[in-house]
């Protein structure tokens, strides 16, 4: 957990949950935005103290990743507007009040994995916007669903700061750390192969041409300097070398590719 839950609940225990009867399971967790690009965390949390009776929500997060918790979780909430505020197990809000891109960057992460650990929690499956009751949902899903109200949160805002709605439903999906694993052994693996790739001469015996190969292609010698520096005549290179019949090298790399008329800038 690379973030801090500061705990401020201004929303009375079980408010939500006896005043409407919710009652378990609460299968969902939503995600929004506050819609108030100048508001601070702090501001938010006490308007929320003074309305909580109108509308409400579980969790704040903005100000370079500061999570601060508003409500108990598993209780319903009154966030959508809709017949889903009796499956919401968390409500998120992310607000909008945001200094820089850094600052963006530091509370969506922040944002994400809040969310990813919540539906853990309460053992929801980590999916987007699923057709299924059970799952992570974007109050613009619920909205369009007729789940909602016609609030379209938090798509805009965070297309706005560059994310698409295809990377949110990747990152919630996926994680962060998964993807981070596959992008380092994507890396490994490319580094392997650049490590595996070995130039070496290649002379042909009989028709006495000389090439340069990576294993994968092959490239014929012009000039007796460039094959001085291929074999360490001037201290430059020293590959090893492979000696072949021509014929043999041809059905290896193809006519084309040995070829001393090759033109090797196609």
């Amino acid at each position: 957990m690379a973030y801090k839950i500061e705990r401020n609940i201004v929303v009375p225990d079980k408010y939500v949950q006896n005043a409407s009867g919710f009652v378990a399971p609460f299968r969902q967790v939503h995600l929004h935005s506050t819609a108030n690009p100048s508001a601070p965390l702090n501001n938010e949390v006490a308007y929320l103290s003074r309305n909580y009776q109108n509308g409400n929500y579980t969790h704040l997060v903005g100000e370079n990743g500061r999570v601060i918790q508003v409500a108990e979780v598993g209780q319903g909430a009154w966030d959508l507007g809709g017949n889903w505020n009796a499956e919401t197990y968390a409500a998120i809000e992310f607000g909008e009040k945001v200094t820089s891109q850094d600052d963006f960057n530091k509370s969506y992460k922040a944002y994400i994995e809040l969310a990813r650990d919540l539906a853990k929690q309460a053992g929801i499956p980590l999916t987007l916007d699923t057709q299924d009751v059970s799952g992570i949902k974007t109050h613009n899903y619920a909205s369009s669903t007729g789940h909602g109200s016609d609030h379209v949160d938090p798509i805009a805002f965070l297309a706005k700061w560059g994310v698409s709605y295809a990377q949110l439903k990747r990152d919630i999906e996926n994680g962060f750390e998964a993807q981070s694993a596959e992008n380092q052994t994507k890396k490994e693996t490319e580094n392997n192969f650049t490590e595996e790739i070995e130039m070496y001469l290649i002379n042909c015996i009989d028709s006495k041409r000389w090439y340069v190969s990576t294993g994968v292609d092959v490239r014929y010698i012009k000039t007796t300097r460039i094959l001085g520096n291929y074999g360490n005549q001037y201290g430059k290179l020293n590959l090893r070398v492979d000696k072949m019949y021509q014929k043999e090298l041809d059905v290896e790399f193809g006519k084309n590719a040995t070829d001393p008329k090759r033109d090797i800038s196609k």
